[in-house]
């Protein structure tokens, strides 16, 4: 049975995603306060456009920002209210 064919956006986005916790975790060894900045410069060198989109999306926090502006996510007052204040 032959395997089905992933689309060339998902490898680009994938690459992108791996290539920026790589850069991420080196950066944050030698200099840490750069690590946020290393990542999705390394994403666009290793993924382009779709591998910056999906580090952004998955590992910088957007997704649970988008989430969250639409109910889906715990917001601030949750938190809030979970901790007592």
């Amino acid at each position: 049975m032959k395997m089905p064919r992933i689309p060339s956006v998902i490898k680009k986005v994938a690459i992108g995603v791996g290539a920026a916790s790589l850069a991420g975790m080196a950066v944050g060894i030698i200099a840490p306060q750069f690590s946020g900045i290393a990542r999705p410069i390394a994403a666009l060198a290793a993924g382009g456009i779709p591998g910056v989109a999906g580090e952004l999306l998955i590992n910088q926090g957007l997704l649970g920002n988008i989430t969250g502006m639409l109910g889906g996510g715990g917001g601030m007052n949750e938190q809030r209210l979970a901790s007592g204040l």
